[in-house]
C-alpha cells in the first residue's frame, strides 16, 4: 500500500471539497487535509503547511 494524501482547500473552485472526499474514500488508508480559507493554490499560497504535511506523511 502506497501511502496517499490528499491535500485541498475548503474554497477550492477547481476541485470541490466533494471531489477530494470522494478520493479519500475511495483509497484506502489516505489522509484528507482540508486547509480553511485556501483556494487551488495551496503550494503558492500557504507552502509551510503544504511541506508540513507532506513530512508527517514521510515519517
Amino acid at each position: 500500500q502506497t501511502p496517499t494524501l490528499i491535500i485541498t482547500g475548503d474554497q477550492d473552485a477547481l476541485f470541490k471539497y466533494t471531489h477530494s472526499q470522494d478520493l479519500h474514500n475511495g483509497i484506502s488508508g489516505s489522509k484528507l487535509v482540508v486547509i480553511p480559507k485556501q483556494n487551488h493554490g495551496l503550494f503558492h499560497e500557504v507552502p509551510d503547511l503544504v511541506a508540513t504535511e507532506l513530512k508527517k506523511l514521510a515519517i
